[in-house]
């Protein structure tokens, strides 16, 4: 079984066609503030939608969540020159807070946001390092906290408001 984000841009029209099911996400950032965040989907906690395919023969197939497609959440946003989407699973979700993640995209691409866009047209390459960047930061972030077993961490905040007692993410 699998969550899913899919995303679809159209470079004539800067529309953004978004469909997610379950706990993978996006953030949409426009002037270093986070515009949007696509909600997610949990049947009950930690037990998110997901499209599963669980074979006839196989027992007690009542027990299992049989999410489809058209379970997705869908949502649509014209776009802007310098609007940033993050896009991530549930590794990076359960484990940095979105202020957190807006904070280090703002951090990371300070010298790119706003600059004027025929700069990038001459030099793309510098545009991409940037954006290689970033991504190491995410993912570094992520992973750094997750092995914190003091953080208090979005999936443990989750447990705690269902209950339960969990750390990391």
């Amino acid at each position: 079984s699998s969550t899913a984000c899919i995303l679809s841009l159209s470079k004539t029209s800067g529309i953004l066609n978004a469909a997610t099911l379950g706990d993978s996400a996006y953030l949409l950032i426009r002037n270093g503030q986070l515009l949007y965040e696509s909600p997610s989907q949990q049947h009950f906690f930690n037990c998110p939608y997901q499209l599963t395919i669980i074979p006839e023969d196989f027992p007690n197939q009542k027990l299992y969540f049989k999410d489809r497609p058209s379970d997705a959440y869908q949502a649509s946003h014209q776009l802007q020159d310098g609007d940033v989407i993050l896009l991530a699973t549930d590794g990076f979700f359960d484990n940095v807070f979105t202020e957190e993640a807006v904070s280090i995209v703002n951090k990371e691409l300070r010298d790119v946001i706003g600059r004027d866009r025929k700069v990038w047209d001459n030099d793309f390459e510098e545009l991409r390092a940037h954006v290689r960047k970033l991504s190491r930061t995410l993912t570094n972030t992520a992973r750094r906290c997750s092995m914190d077993p003091k953080r208090v961490s979005p999936f443990s905040q989750s447990a705690k408001k269902s209950g339960e007692s969990r750390i990391g993410g």
